[in-house]
């Protein structure tokens, strides 16, 4: 009797392994056309929001620089907005702006997290 490696056997059987997965699996039908003008129309929206944001970050650039090579970068590091003697800092806004930000989120997440976990549950 001759000896079989494990190897050999499963060599063996995996063709037949392989049809019998195949037949289980359940056939694919053919999505009706709705849904695919559904996806269509889906990836063009998805395309053409990421194209209008970089079309407003573009046109935001090319029209602040003109006023960043008169001001310079001191523009984002100085404190003082005082038009009168043409002395402009966006510090201040910068910095209330992002302390606003975090604290609306600070106080917002355990809400939505409450929220999430009691649908979630319920």
């Amino acid at each position: 009797m001759a000896e079989t490696s494990a190897e050999t056997v499963l060599a063996q059987n995996i063709p037949t392994i392989r049809n019998q997965v195949k037949s289980k699996r359940p056939k694919k039908e053919a999505e009706p056309a709705s849904d695919s003008i559904f996806k269509i129309v889906l990836v063009l929206s998805a395309v053409l929001m990421v194209l209008l944001l970089v079309g407003i970050f573009v046109t935001l650039l090319i029209e602040s620089v003109p006023a960043l090579k008169q001001i310079g970068l001191e523009f984002f590091t100085e404190t003082v907005w005082d038009p009168v003697f043409h002395e402009y800092g966006a510090l201040a806004f910068l910095v209330g702006t992002l302390i606003t930000s975090f604290l609306a989120l600070a106080i917002s997440i355990p809400f939505s997290l409450a929220i999430a976990l009691f649908l979630g549950e319920y």
